[in-house]
């Protein structure tokens, strides 16, 4: 059995908005794990990673610095194994191996390596010693080796936290090797947790398909995929890629699982063992994603173990920091300028200036990079951001900036921010001359990657056969090559995050441990009265006689008094709760 990207679902309950969850977290999941062990007493229980981050149940338990409660939650549970997730380094290492030394079972990762030493930083893999009930009525000892693999791009991603002290290499290669090792020592079952996905494809090196290179390799019995929040196997599901058999769970003919994020299903690779003289092999395999059944309850040795934790936490989501005087919400904020997101800004540019001193330099411009996260303008829909007038919690910062990143400030040329901002200018479709309703935004590319440049003025020009940055200035005057500025963005973005390869080698001249969403709070309580400025940081190049259309939550249209420029109009609602919008450009 295993589980992947908990990403800290511990309870039924969305922090964000103060509603308890249906059918979802890891205290529910315990009870269909206990009666998944009733059903086959010879189980395993895995983790595949990403458990640590992801609720502000986690963030208060990284400030905290007690027991983690989702350790506590998987040890009252009885996990047998895990691994680690990229998202199980955002807070840093030292909460990292606060949290191995916490858990009363191994936590394995075999592509991590000390800087100056090349030792592995975690144990690589583990052998489990079991004695198995057989079929005649004797029980026949087995050794299974697990072995965990974690994205190398952790060394993009939390760039910050990591360099200098691990550096990471390819899960495939690295848990290959480490599976040679383990049939030496006597391995006979190896199961592979490798926080990837199987995107299909040419195999390459990335989080995206890793677990489909690993399968290529010799030696493993089992995988536990994951990290890409896909689903597999896949009921009546058939792939263009004859490796990925849905109907057999399997890549290249290895038997795989990976079941749904946040603690909404379990993963059961159901393995047929036969024993002879040469040892065990396997003989058949079933592969299938349990969900919690709808009647189920949450595990009360669960819920005691984190209940304190639990508590605290909503407490916390609930603290009033400051009044708000207009709606902050990220409905439009691929379409103009937000004000949430200036906010955010705002609160980072007060926060550099007090605390950077000592490197800002009066004749480089400071500029402050911000994305909106939560802003799902898609036909497929998702939550977006939207905080009404009135009370602001601490729960909506959440919701405004979801992850743990902390601050840093990047020396950049002009160019690179021209060449940041034509990556930015992905979000956007080509819009042809004189087109109607053409479609507006890149369904492929998130709003997370949406970088909003303040201290800049510029354009989006659309007509381009690839949309590209026009008209790049500062304070009226164009943005040369070789201008220098001071950038404020996340260690994330820094480490060339989400294909912005462009900063990866920028050399971050001031870095701060604080969180964007600390950073947020201190700058609303000591300005309580909200009420961001409606400046013009970016536009559409205009486009005589052209409309583009967008699809947004049907809550945006409650919005549209709001707006000024550009124009938009509504074309009327659509099913699963949408609305599509007319934007004349």
């Amino acid at each position: 059995m295993a589980t992947t990207d908990l990403h800290a679902q511990v309870w039924p309950f969305d922090y964000e908005t103060g509603r308890s969850l249906h059918r979802q977290g890891l205290a529910h999941l315990a009870t269909l794990i206990d009666h998944l062990k009733r059903e086959a007493t010879n189980s395993l229980l895995l983790d595949n990673g990403d458990f640590l981050q992801g609720t502000v149940l986690a963030d208060a338990a990284a400030e905290a610095g007690t027991m983690h409660p989702v350790i506590a939650a998987m040890n009252a549970i009885g996990y047998d194994a895990g691994t680690v997730g990229n998202h199980d380094f955002n807070y840093g290492l030292p909460l990292l191996d606060r949290a191995i030394k916490q858990a009363h079972f191994p936590l394995v990762c075999a592509n991590v390596t000390t800087v100056g030493t090349g030792q592995n930083y975690f144990r690589p893999y583990t052998i489990l010693d079991r004695d198995l009930p057989c079929g005649d009525g004797r029980e026949r000892p087995i050794r299974i080796g697990v072995v965990g693999g974690t994205p190398p791009e952790i060394m993009d991603w939390d760039r910050l936290h990591l360099q200098g002290k691990v550096t990471s290499s390819d899960i495939s290669d690295a848990i290959t090797s480490n599976v040679r090792l383990l049939r030496a020592e006597g391995a006979d079952i190896v199961v592979a947790l490798c926080h990837a996905g199987i995107e299909p494809g040419p195999l390459g090196r990335s989080a995206n398909n890793s677990a489909l290179q690993l399968a290529t390799m010799h030696g493993v019995d089992a995988i536990i995929a994951g990290h890409t929040h896909s689903l597999f196997p896949q009921e009546n599901q058939t792939s263009d890629d004859s490796t990925i058999n849905h109907a057999d769970g399997t890549l290249h003919g290895i038997p795989t699982i990976m079941p749904a994020a946040h603690g909404r299903e379990i993963g059961v690779i159901d393995l047929q063992l036969v024993h002879s003289n040469a040892g065990w092999k396997v003989a058949g395999h079933t592969s299938q994603r349990r969900p919690i059944p709808p009647r189920s309850r949450p595990n009360r040795y669960v819920l005691r173990a984190t209940r304190g934790a639990h508590h605290a936490a909503r407490a916390y989501i609930e603290e009033p920091l400051g009044i708000t005087e207009t709606a902050l919400h990220l409905h439009f904020a691929r379409i103009q300028d937000a004000p949430a997101l200036r906010l955010i800004a705002d609160s980072q540019f007060g926060f550099v200036r007090c605390h950077a001193t000592q490197v800002l330099e009066p004749d480089i411009p400071l500029l402050c990079a911000v994305a909106p996260h939560q802003a799902r303008a898609v036909p497929n829909g998702g939550h977006v951001t939207d905080i009404p007038i009135g009370t602001v919690r601490h729960r909506h910062l959440i919701d405004l900036l979801p992850y743990p990143n902390t601050l840093c400030v990047l020396e950049l040329t002009g160019q690179h921010i021209r060449d940041w901002l034509n990556r930015v200018a992905r979000a956007f479709q080509h819009v042809p001359s004189s087109a109607q309703d053409a479609p507006l935004l890149n369904p492929v590319e998130p709003a997370y990657n949406f970088d909003v440049l303040f201290g800049l003025t510029y354009r989006f020009d659309l007509s381009q056969p690839v949309p590209a940055i026009d008209r790049l200035q500062l304070a009226g005057r164009d943005v040369q090559t070789l201008d220098r500025f001071h950038v404020i963005t996340t260690n994330h973005r820094a480490g060339g995050g989400s294909g912005f390869s462009v900063l990866r080698d920028a050399v971050p001249v001031w870095t701060s441990s604080r969180t964007t969403r600390d950073v947020l709070r201190d700058y609303i309580l000591l300005n309580p009265k909200i009420d961001p400025p409606t400046l013009a940081t970016w536009s559409f190049k205009p486009m005589h006689g052209t409309t583009a259309k967008v699809t947004c939550e049907v809550g945006a249209g409650h919005h549209l008094t709001q707006l000024k420029h550009p124009a938009l109009e509504p074309l009327g609602e659509r099913p699963g709760n949408l609305i599509d919008l007319r934007l004349h450009l």
